[in-house]
């Protein structure tokens, strides 16, 4: 049994717990797009992320590159892209 004050101390730590979630996979890309394209988010390519909660969402290749080049580098490769500019 908690009491009423161990249970906000509970809740007052998660709140103040940054959670970094991790990528399982790259799905797919878009792009190249151009500044005027509406799903342009400040780089040319986007790509399609699976979340390790399950979460798919689009990402600018520009951040998802810096923190994980290898798995940038191996979609890429594995899909034909190495010599695609950008």
């Amino acid at each position: 049994m908690f009491t009423y004050n161990q249970l906000l101390d509970y809740i007052a730590r998660d709140e103040d717990t940054d959670i970094v979630w991790q990528f399982k996979r790259i799905v797919s890309h878009q792009g190249p797009l151009t500044q005027e394209h509406s799903d342009y988010n400040g780089s040319s390519f986007n790509v399609v992320i699976e979340w390790e909660n399950g979460e798919v969402t689009s990402e600018p290749l520009s951040v998802i590159a810096k923190d994980d080049p290898d798995s940038c580098a191996k979609y890429a490769r594995d899909n034909g892209l190495l010599d695609t500019p950008g």
